[in-house]
């Protein structure tokens, strides 16, 4: 994957590398402008992580070929700057999935890419609440050591 201009944007890339931590879109390019056309092992496992990460994965269609891909089936998004490709990509995707850009180019990308919302998993309220999942179940194995142990001291109290 390789950054964009934008901080929490990756692009897909033929290294299949997992997503940063602090990435929220991942761009997949179409299959016309070099990016992946089809799932294989470790596609899947980078998508499966992106997805139970809820990031965005965003596909910038050049081509309307680039809507078929079973890489494109995956994607949340469709950036299209082609009349033809935006009505076939809202009539698979929907209106409020489609995004028009003036052109293909890593600015236009950038600039409708700042406009997505932000994906639930990372709103504040959210990691906040991850978060805390993550003490309660540390602080549950700690009193599940302790009381296995028989106390703090090493016997129980009564």
């Amino acid at each position: 994957m390789s950054r964009t201009s934008f901080p929490s944007v990756v692009t897909l890339a033929a290294d299949h590398l997992s997503a940063p931590r602090a990435v929220r879109t991942v761009v997949v390019p179409g299959a016309s402008a070099g990016g992946p056309a089809h799932l294989d092992e470790s596609l899947i496992e980078v998508l499966i992580d992106i997805e139970r990460r809820g990031l965005h994965t965003v596909l910038v269609a050049a081509a309307p070929a680039d809507l078929t891909t079973s890489v494109a089936a995956i994607c949340r998004y469709v950036l299209a700057a082609d009349e033809q490709v935006l009505a076939q990509a809202r009539a698979i995707w929907g209106s409020a999935q489609v995004r028009a850009v003036d052109s293909l180019a890593p600015a236009d990308v950038d600039a409708v890419l700042r406009r997505l919302p932000v994906p639930a998993s990372r709103t504040a309220a959210r990691r906040t609440q991850a978060a805390l999942q993550r003490v309660r179940r540390r602080a549950r194995r700690a009193v599940r050591a302790v009381a296995r142990r028989g106390g703090a001291d090493g016997r129980l109290e009564r």
